[in-house]
This record gives structure tokens, C-alpha cells and sequence, in this order.
């Protein structure tokens, strides 16, 4: 099953793409690094409705699904992505 994440995602890495294209082909720097940064951004979201998917399907597995809300599964990716600050090492300052 395809979430909203996983197709907005794709839909950044194709822009991203294009722009990258385009940037490259008449010379515009700024566009082509534009591109890259959308394709990655894209990339992110599609992994993180990828991680969605297959929550919400391990829940299906055992018979949870009725108990785990949208909520919940944006929960559990945003702490097991590597770019959340749940995820990275906690410091104290002095």
C-alpha cells in the first residue's frame, strides 16, 4: 500500500531531478544545486513513508492495526531517523 509520503516524495526527486537538468544544461548553478538539494529531500520523505508502510503493515501481521494512528507511526520514524534529534547522542552543556 502507497502513503502520501512515499508519493510526495517521488514527486520531489522528479522535480529535483528536472531542476538538476535544467540548472546543469544552461549553466545555472544555483538551479543544479537546488535540484540536488529537492532529490534528496525526496529521498528522505520516500524513506520515511517507506518506514510508515512497513509499520503499518507489521501492525496488520499481529492484528494492531486498529490501535496505531497516523500519529504514532510519524512518532516512530521521526525517532529512528538518522537526522532526528531523538536519534542523535544527547549532550550536555556546561
Amino acid at each position: 500500500m502507497v502513503n502520501m509520503d512515499q508519493i510526495a516524495g517521488l514527486a520531489k526527486q522528479v522535480k529535483g531531478s528536472i531542476l538538476q537538468t535544467v540548472g546543469k544544461a544552461t549553466g545555472n548553478r544555483p538551479m543544479q544545486i537546488r535540484g540536488m538539494a529537492d532529490k534528496a529531500t525526496g529521498k528522505v520523505q520516500k524513506a520515511c513513508g517507506d518506514m510508515k508502510a512497513v509499520i503499518k503493515r507489521r501492525c496488520d501481521l499481529v492484528g494492531l492495526r486498529r490501535h496505531v494512528s497516523n500519529a504514532f507511526a510519524k512518532a516512530l520514524v521521526k525517532m529512528t531517523s538518522p537526522w532526528s534529534p531523538a536519534a542523535s547522542p544527547r549532550t550536555t552543556s556546561m
